[in-house]
């Protein structure tokens, strides 16, 4: 493994938890938004940024936790995707249990479950994307077609 392999190991992980957490703190104001019809309530933007920002660091710590961030699935694969909604799904519980115990006046508690929703969709849209990319895009389809037994699903 050189440098160069380091470096795109790194900024592969880098993007994977900066998507998950700005998936978050973009899905609970969108939730907030469609729940009041593309309004909020006074002071409505500001909680739903605060709770985006915390769901997205329980999130990426469950990830961290789960190997989601740690090698354990490639990237963008069906594996990976039980993975995403577990942790997902945990956040989301707990979150719904927060909002209906701590009862915030500015918060609905269906807005957990419209962002955990939302969220989910966000991760996963971006990580078939990307693997739709490396799969399709990158990789010329040129030359004579050869099947190699016991190669998986490498494409090289």
């Amino acid at each position: 493994m050189g440098s160069r392999d380091l470096i795109s190991n790194s900024a592969r992980l880098a993007g994977q938890i900066a998507g998950d957490f700005l998936a978050w703190v973009v899905a609970v104001p969108l939730a907030l938004s469609l729940r009041f019809d593309f309004g909020a309530p006074p002071g409505g933007w500001g909680l739903a940024l605060l709770w985006g920002a915390l769901a997205g660091l329980l999130h990426v710590l469950l990830g961290y936790a789960f190997q989601l961030y740690r090698g354990r699935y490639r990237f963008g694969s069906f594996d990976e995707v039980s993975g995403v909604v577990l942790s997902v799904g945990i956040v989301t519980w707990v979150w719904e249990f927060a909002t209906l115990i701590v009862h915030p006046s500015n918060l609905p508690r269906t807005i957990p479950l419209l962002a955990g929703g939302l969220a989910l969709s966000m991760m996963l849209a971006g990580r078939f994307t990307i693997r739709y990319y490396r799969e399709r895009v990158r990789l010329p389809n040129t030359g004579e077609r050869t099947l190699v037994y016991g190669a998986g699903n490498y494409r090289f």
